[in-house]
């Protein structure tokens, strides 16, 4: 049995992979691109798309298209179409392209309500669509697919002040979860993310206290953990994933409140929160309540044995599950 799973594992990390990642400029695209090669080595193969010329360097062996998702869909099509899938026994599609705007009196455009919505379905939901098609067609039901779409924690609030990139994207996960339902080989993976550390989210909060936003690496680095994990009967996970914070600074979704404290965030003065303060705040992905009853938590924070015995209890109630369920 010990020989079986050895044999497993070494053909799992050395067969070869297929990674689409959009939005690849971004800071998140980028620290998707460092995660899976980081993790897969020469095992994976990266297309990377952005609007522009990409800002980084990338190995020889992986390809950058500059297309925009909304207009440049036949650019994408042919990209995808000079692929040859046969070379690859798994695939990851991550989409990091993505549009955020707040509307009320913390609104910083001069949209109408429809025209707001339109922009948010088209940023969000379109450019999806657009991308990840060319992508499943050319790969068919050849490999397993795994898919990373990213959502908002604020959803749990009744009133906010961007509900129309809200309602966008919960287009997006009912997306997600017909794709996961109908095609076989496919799973998805829908996480909800809070305030995160990228260059938009600096400009438009420069005031912020960032003590409790995630760095795109950790947003990465759980997503890809939990996408490996996934299992026939988990073809759609829901991950929410917040870096811990005292009980007292806990998020009460109060109207008045968020408006009051976004104004100030909104402000262009220097901030005062230094960034080592996030190191001592750990990072939590939890998954909804379902049947099972379970709730998922690894603190990153912790040392790197810390962090590989709950990667290890994870993987062992994951494997166990897996026997239930057969």
């Amino acid at each position: 049995m010990t020989a079986l799973r050895e044999i497993v594992r070494w053909y799992t990390f050395s067969m070869k992979r297929i990674a689409f990642i959009t939005g690849a400029n971004g800071q998140l695209g980028k620290s998707f691109y460092e995660e899976v090669v980081r993790r897969y080595g020469e095992n994976v193969d990266v297309l990377l798309l952005q609007r522009n010329r990409l800002e980084y360097p990338i190995r020889p062996q992986d390809r950058s298209m500059q297309a925009d998702a909304i207009t440049d869909t036949e650019k994408i099509v042919s990209e995808m179409r000079s692929v040859d899938f046969r070379e690859y026994g798994e695939a990851y599609f991550v989409h990091a392209i993505g549009a955020f705007e707040t509307e009320g009196p913390l609104a910083k455009h001069k949209l109408s309500q429809e025209q707001l919505r339109e922009k948010m379905e088209t940023s969000n939901v379109s450019t999806f669509e657009n991308a990840v098609r060319p992508f499943l067609e050319g790969i068919g039901e050849k490999m397993p697919v795994h898919i990373v779409g990213f959502g908002s924690r604020s959803d749990r609030h009744k009133d906010t002040y961007w509900e129309s990139f809200l309602e966008s994207k919960r287009h997006l996960q009912q997306e997600m979860q017909e794709l996961a339902r109908r095609i076989p080989n496919l799973y998805c993976l829908f996480a909800k993310l809070p305030s995160v550390d990228t260059g938009n989210e600096n400009r438009l909060r420069p005031n912020a206290d960032k003590s409790l936003w995630l760095t795109c690496a950790e947003v990465a680095l759980i997503c890809f953990e939990k996408s490996d994990a996934q299992r026939p009967w988990d073809k759609f996970a829901e991950l929410s994933i917040f870096r811990r914070p005292p009980e007292k600074l806990v998020e009460v979704g109060n109207l008045d409140k968020t408006r009051e404290r976004w104004l100030k965030e909104m402000q262009l003065r220097e901030t005062t929160t230094p960034e080592e303060i996030r190191k001592d705040v750990p990072v939590w992905a939890m998954e909804p309540l379902t049947h099972r009853g379970k709730i998922e938590g690894i603190d990153l924070h912790s040392t790197k044995q810390e962090v590989k015995k709950a990667l290890r209890k994870l993987a062992d109630s994951e494997l166990k599950r897996e026997k239930k369920f057969r």
